[in-house]
This record gives structure tokens, C-alpha cells and sequence, in this order.
């Protein structure tokens, strides 16, 4: 069991589990969160940075096990007490590297409870919410989860086929936005039709389109869509909406980023909702 466990870390009068082995079952729980089918049976996803961290302990009902190597111990020791409801365990950089997703582990990795929404966070305000349909780039996904986040968007709405949102690029991606706004997954196209029945607005993008995004009133319950970084909008998606339009770009210019695209948008959308469209 001390080959599994390791030794009890004694600061001040406080107490941390040290694991050393990739054996333990804390450690192979925590690895397999890297895979999409256990994040779903298991309804938690991997946070990883002290960013992730200090975003992630505004909401501390979430957090479940906190893994941390010796120079970061200190930090979480006191914490660990306040939320005795928190598992929390120091392990080497060996052990670090074999938890994180990433080439450099920042030193830090929680498990957390993937947050609960659904349409009832939203669905009686006049909200303006953003669908993507086959969203595939975890980075691209997460940058619009932050974007959304920072241009005051009220939810995310992800069609089936979209990239995980739990996935660890993603997580990283949204810098904390995930924590942050509600994201709906597997929306359907049902459920385009039936917003559309109570008063939203559907506008996508469309490299063909004559509308320019400037022209548009966003004020009103509006839901942007935004199609994949290959295809666009899917043509059964886009006869749902009741406006198609485009980013005015240099003509010799073909396209725009997804992500960077959405962000122009929310943005116009943002001012508008605010009062503060130019004259």
C-alpha cells in the first residue's frame, strides 16, 4: 500500500495524500477523463493551470479531486480544509505528466463535475444565443466559448455532430468560459424550429449572401449560427433562418476563422444589445 499511497505530506499542522504510483486508482480514473466516452458516463472533465484553477474555484460545488505537484502544495493545503468535500493530492512531475493533456503540465490538475444547464437558463429571456452546427476545431470551440463569454452572449447551443465541449483543448481553449456560460449539447434541428415559433430571430453566415452583418438587428432574440470550418452552414439549417448574411472582408480575402468570425458578430451584436450602435 506505501508503493500505491505514498507518504502523508505534513505542513503546519495540515495534511496531503501523496500518490507515487500510476497504478492507483485516483491516478487511472483522472487519465481516462481524457476520453469522451468516460467523460460522459462519468459527467466530469479534467481542468488543468492555475487559471483553470482560480475560474474553477468560483464555482468550488464542481470541484471534485485536486491534483498538485510539492512547489504548488502550499497554496492548496488550506483550501483543502475549508472543502473537506475535495480530494486533494500531491504527485510528482513523473505522475503530472502522466495525468495532463498537454507536452508541459502546468502543475495542477482537477477533476471537476461538468456543470448542468439547460434551455430554463435561458429560455425566458430576450436572449441572444449562438448555434453551431459541426463545429469540429476544439480550439476553435473553445475561443467562441470565451468569446461568448467575454460579448455577453446567454448560451451556446452545439448541434450533435460538434466537437465535445469537455474536450481538454477545448477546456483550455475557453480560458475558464466554460464554466461560465451555459452550453447545450446535441441540439437539435427541432430545436431551431421550435425557438423560431417563440419570437427568436434565426440569422447565419453565408459566404454568398448580399446582406452585410451591419445591416442586422440583433437586439431583439436573435440565435447566430455559425457552420463548420470546411462546409458552412448545412442547407437544412439554413432554410430555418429567417436571414443569411456576411462579414464584410477585402475582396481577395476568401474567408474568415470560425471562431474569429463569431467573434466579430457577437461583438456587433454585443454593441447593439447595449445601446451602443453609431448613428
Amino acid at each position: 500500500m506505501l508503493t500505491e499511497w505514498g507518504i502523508l505530506l505534513k505542513k503546519s499542522g495540515e495534511v496531503l495524500l501523496e500518490i507515487s504510483s500510476k497504478d492507483n486508482q485516483k491516478i487511472k480514473y483522472a487519465v481516462r477523463l481524457k476520453q469522451k466516452s468516460f467523460r460522459k458516463q462519468e459527467t466530469c472533465f479534467l481542468i488543468e493551470g492555475r487559471n483553470m484553477m482560480e475560474e474553477a474555484l468560483k464555482h468550488p460545488k464542481l470541484l471534485r479531486q485536486i491534483f498538485v505537484e510539492p512547489k504548488f502544495a502550499d497554496e492548496y493545503i488550506e483550501l483543502s480544509q475549508q472543502h473537506p468535500e475535495w480530494e486533494c493530492y500531491m504527485v510528482d512531475e513523473r505522475l503530472m505528466k502522466h495525468i495532463s493533456d498537454t507536452e508541459n503540465p502546468p502543475g495542477i490538475v482537477a477533476v471537476c463535475q461538468i456543470p448542468s444547464w439547460s434551455g430554463v437558463d435561458f429560455g425566458s429571456k430576450n436572449a441572444f444565443l449562438v448555434f453551431l452546427d459541426h463545429i469540429a476545431d476544439p480550439g476553435n470551440l473553445g475561443t467562441i466559448i470565451r468569446s461568448g463569454w467575454a460579448l455577453g452572449a446567454d448560451g451556446i447551443l452545439l448541434s450533435p455532430d460538434s466537437v465535445d465541449p469537455f474536450n481538454p483543448k477545448v477546456v483550455r481553449a475557453s480560458m475558464g468560459g466554460i464554466f461560465n456560460i451555459p452550453v447545450l449539447l446535441d441540439f437539435p434541428v427541432d430545436g431551431l424550429k421550435c425557438l423560431k415559433q417563440n419570437g427568436y430571430k434565426i440569422f447565419c453566415t453565408s459566404l454568398q449572401a448580399r446582406t452585410e452583418m451591419f445591416s442586422l438587428d440583433f437586439t431583439g432574440p436573435s440565435v447566430l449560427t455559425i457552420g463548420s470550418e470546411s462546409q458552412g452552414v448545412r442547407n437544412v439549417i439554413e432554410k430555418i433562418c429567417d436571414s443569411s448574411f456576411k462579414i464584410p472582408i477585402k475582396p481577395e480575402v476568401d474567408s474568415l476563422n470560425a471562431a474569429v468570425a463569431c467573434a466579430i458578430i457577437m461583438h456587433e451584436a454585443w454593441k447593439q444589445r447595449q445601446g451602443f450602435t453609431l448613428s
